[in-house]
């Protein structure tokens, strides 16, 4: 993240928006319509979002989401504007989640200072 420039972690939304006007994400309710069993035990759990992430947001989780470290380390992105995640039923209350949520955290984090630099730069 902190070696590409701000206006090419944005894309060509970074001239319409205003660090101060991204309110950040959350996880929101599970879309039971696309969530399902996997083979061998997992879930896929597919969560709204609290609006669309904009652009640059899900490459800056993809970022976000290769550094976190812990073990057995799952699955997770973003997918058609919402987070999925590939995990056990009992990780869906536990450390997995935890890092999910705390990486959308640090995702909204990185946006703004992005937002924060490219209008710097401007």
């Amino acid at each position: 993240m902190a070696n590409a420039p701000p206006n090419a972690m944005l894309g060509a939304q970074q001239s319409l928006i205003m660090p101060s006007e991204f309110i950040d994400l959350t996880i929101g309710e599970v879309d039971e319509a696309e969530s399902g069993p996997r083979s061998g035990g997992f879930l896929e759990r597919v969560y709204h979002l609290s609006s669309p992430p904009p652009e640059g947001w899900a490459r800056l989780f993809d970022e976000v989401w290769a550094g976190a470290r812990y073990m057995p380390k799952r699955h997770a992105r973003i997918q058609n504007g919402q987070l999925l995640t590939i995990c056990r039923t009992e990780e869906l209350t536990g450390e997995h989640m935890e890092f999910v949520h705390a990486a959308v955290e640090r995702t909204n984090a990185a946006y703004r200072e992005a937002l924060t630099k490219a209008a710097g730069d401007s």
